[in-house]
Parts: structure tokens; C-alpha cells; sequence
């Protein structure tokens, strides 16, 4: 990662100014059915009324962290993995093909982990900078829809951890404490907790509001992200929707954020299949362009209003 010019002070502004009168629209949400609520989010995080999605995105950012430095088996996984992405042989590449979308990954210096969050500090703070300055930079306005998701050895550790603080069900071995994070100590947890890839979905999420682009959260990193974000300013993520974890704790997960207004998105799995980190994400997207397609079809007379 290049070196930014951005400083923290340029960051909290952006953060602490995020406003739309539309944010206290979630309430709406539970007089909705599940279509209306995908509409209404998608509508309003573009500001604009959205009949298809034209030019989806898989954003996956990669990454790795000291904490499974010594995990072999992990290293080895997401390093295959990344290697069949970028060849084209993944079953994500095939996900995304489908649902005729475009897939990005974005590498954080994953063969260059986060310093050991156990031991110190995760990271310096150009590090910190640098890899949200990074994420600021992923987002290109003529993307009508994003899913974003994690990958890397331990990211989905730290991840859970964060989670961990906002939802106890969430079982980790890792100990990461945010009970008194505000905006001044923002910066300070994710230096001595965090991961690159974390930080550069937390410039993403703050990009995609910008640009007015509709943000699908996969994964334990990507929700931490926005949990982190909601302590801090809760209009920053209200253009974004939960896809959650594909584990145990998945009915858990969907009951949290319902009662909090988010917008859940429903399991798109075939016949109750388990896969990879990212297929969800693109399983989702193409779930939501059939049901744009669908509902138009139904209700011609929208598309002429």
C-alpha cells in the first residue's frame, strides 16, 4: 500500500458529518415485507428509485494478521484461494459469472501480516492510514450494488472478537475490548486491534455512503466494520445490509439485527449448501437482480412512473 496524505483529523470530519434526513426511515421497516424493505434500502442508499441492477460488484479484501502467523493450514487456504480467484478456477469466479457481476480483490499486503494484537500494537499509524485511505479508493460510483467480504488468515478471528463485544453469543478465543471507544479512541482500537483489510472496509463502507452506492456486509469483518461505525455515527452505514455468517449462529445473528431495524438479507443457499467465505455474497447479488427482474415484470406500470 502506498503512503496517503489523509490524516486522522480529515477522517473524524468525514465520520462525525455523515447526515440524511431518510436515516430514521429504518423504523418503517417493520411494517414491511421483505421485498418492500430490499426496495426501499436500495432506493434510498442511491437516493434514486433503482428497477435493475446493472453493474454489480464482489469486493473481497485480503489480508493477514500476526495472530495466525504460525497457522500454516490457514496461510495455505486463503493463499490457494486467492490463487484460483485470480486464475478464474474458484467457485466464486464461477457465483459471480452467474450473476453476471464483477469481482475485485483487493490485496493488503497478505504475504505481510498485522503485527501479533496479543503482544502490541497491531500496527503503526501510517500502516492504519494507509489502509483506510486504501478502502476510500475501491469504490467507483457507476457500481449500482456492492457485496463486500474479508478473506485471510485470521481475519475471521479478529472479526468475531470485535462482534463479540456487541453480540456475547458469538463464541472467540480472542479478547478484543471496545466498550469505551468513541471518536477520539477510535483510531487507537483499530491501531492496536485491527487488520488491514478491516480498516480499508471501514473506508468502503464510508465511500460507498458518499457515492451513493448500495453496500451488501458479508462475513464477521465486514459487520464488525459497521458495528464499529454505529458507536461512532449510526447515518454512516444505513446504506448497507447484513448478509450474515453462514454458521451456527446464523438465526442469532438475523434476530440481532432485525430488532435493531437493519436490513437482513434472506439465506440464498440452495437447498441449505455451506461454502466458502465470498460465494454468499455473490449468491446474494444475484438473488436481488432475479427479484428486481421479477418484481418488474409483475408491476410493469412502476417502470413508466
Amino acid at each position: 500500500m502506498a503512503e496517503t496524505a489523509l490524516n486522522f483529523d480529515e477522517i473524524k470530519t468525514l465520520i462525525s458529518s455523515m447526515e440524511h434526513p431518510s436515516c430514521s426511515a429504518r423504523d418503517a421497516f417493520a411494517d414491511m415485507d421483505q421485498i418492500s424493505r430490499i426496495k426501499y434500502w436500495l432506493n434510498f442508499a442511491a437516493d434514486r428509485q433503482i428497477f435493475e441492477i446493472k453493474r454489480p460488484r464482489l469486493s473481497l479484501y485480503a489480508a493477514s494478521h500476526g495472530i495466525a502467523k504460525q497457522d500454516e493450514a490457514q496461510q495455505g487456504y486463503f493463499k490457494d484461494m486467492v490463487s484460483k480467484l485470480l486464475a478464474g478456477d474458484h467457485a466464486v469466479n464461477e457465483v459471480i459469472n452467474l450473476a453476471s457481476a464483477d469481482l475485485r480483490l483487493y490485496d493488503l499486503n497478505m504475504d505481510e501480516p498485522t503485527a501479533d494484537l496479543r503482544s502490541g500494537d497491531a500496527m503503526d499509524d501510517q500502516a492504519l492510514l494507509n489502509s483506510l485511505a486504501y478502502g476510500l479508493m475501491t469504490v467507483e460510483p457507476e457500481n449500482d450494488l456492492v457485496s463486500i467480504a474479508a478473506i485471510g488468515a485470521g481475519s475471521a478471528e479478529v472479526g468475531r472478537a470485535i462482534c463479540h463485544n456487541f453480540m456475547p453469543f458469538i463464541d472467540s478465543k480472542l479478547n478484543i475490548d471496545i466498550a469505551d471507544v468513541d471518536l477520539e479512541g477510535f483510531f487507537a482500537m483499530l491501531k492496536a486491534s485491527s487488520g488491514y483489510e478491516l480498516n480499508a472496509i471501514i473506508g468502503a463502507i464510508l465511500a460507498t455512503r458518499l457515492a451513493g452506492v448500495p453496500v451488501i456486509l458479508e462475513g464477521y469483518t465486514a459487520i464488525a466494520a459497521a458495528l464499529l461505525l454505529d458507536k461512532l455515527n449510526p447515518d454512516t452505514h444505513w446504506h448497507c445490509a447484513i448478509a450474515p455468517s453462514l454458521d451456527a449462529q446464523d438465526a442469532d445473528l438475523r434476530a440481532y439485527f432485525k430488532a435493531k431495524n437493519w436490513l437482513v438479507l434472506d439465506d440464498p443457499r440452495p437447498y441449505g449448501l455451506k461454502q466458502a467465505s465470498a460465494i454468499n455474497g455473490g449468491m446474494q447479488i444475484a438473488a436481488l437482480r432475479q427479484m428486481l427482474i421479477l418484481d418488474n415484470f409483475y408491476n410493469p406500470d412502476k417502470m413508466a412512473s
